[in-house]
């Protein structure tokens, strides 16, 4: 029997293409939280500081770049705030952006940031 090995997603997998330079990322703290923020993680930022979005059609969203692992203390880390593609199905969102009619709503709110999904 072959084994079969499952792969975490890869830093900014999910990025179709991005503003010159690093005009699309910022760098934020990311709050202290149970699990492993995973590149394509959709976030709320507040203040500099990114939390999971659990709510679909929320202000202020961006996209985790990178694996950070904050399970025991906030971590600094980059996002992608504005101006880029990204693919829709790279994406991760939150158990309460559970089905396709809140996904559609979440990526709409992305859009009004600049970040649009393909």
């Amino acid at each position: 029997m072959a084994t079969v090995f499952n792969e975490n997603p890869h830093t900014a997998n999910f990025l179709l293409s991005e503003g010159n330079g690093e005009i699309s990322r910022e760098n934020v703290k990311f709050k202290k939280d149970a699990a492993v923020y995973l590149p394509g993680t959709v976030v709320k930022i507040t203040a500099g500081v990114a939390a999971r979005a659990v709510a679909a059609d929320t202000a202020d969203l961006a996209v985790c770049y990178a694996t950070y692992d904050a399970a025991a203390a906030d971590v600094d880390g980059v996002i992608i705030a504005r101006d880029a593609e990204v693919c829709i199905e790279g994406l991760v969102f939150e158990a309460g952006i559970n089905d396709a009619a809140k996904k559609k709503a979440t990526v709409a709110a992305l859009a009004k940031s600049g970040i649009i999904g393909r």
